[in-house]
């Protein structure tokens, strides 16, 4: 079971048609599947095209960290030594947690 708390948004089910909340879970940044409350549908994309998107997404993500991080020290330095470590501890779990939901995306707790 993933260790991500659990995240909804409000959503019109394509299956129902009702405007609903839905609970939604992420691969990183990208939309991985969403799961109507309302009548239980699932709605999610192909694992391949969610492996895809992912890693373009990851390229990006990679491509701008220093950037960011840059950014993030000039605008609080202390950042550097509280923040900082505290973030680079936290990216294994982060990546081993996106690995799985792209590993097999039906395989969520809730669905």
């Amino acid at each position: 079971m993933s260790d991500q708390p659990r995240q909804t948004a409000i959503l019109q089910c394509s299956f129902c048609n009702r405007e609903c909340e839905h609970e939604v879970h992420y691969a990183g940044r990208i939309l991985a599947h969403a799961k109507c409350s309302a009548c239980g549908t699932v709605m999610q994309q192909s694992p391949n095209v969610l492996r895809k998107a992912y890693i373009k997404d990851l390229e990006h993500r990679a491509a701008t960290k220093p950037l960011r991080l840059v950014r993030r020290i000039l605008s609080d330095p202390g950042y550097l030594f509280t923040g900082l470590p505290k973030a680079i501890r936290r990216q294994p779990k982060k990546f081993v947690e996106e690995a799985k939901e792209l590993r097999d995306p039906n395989k969520h707790p809730d669905a």
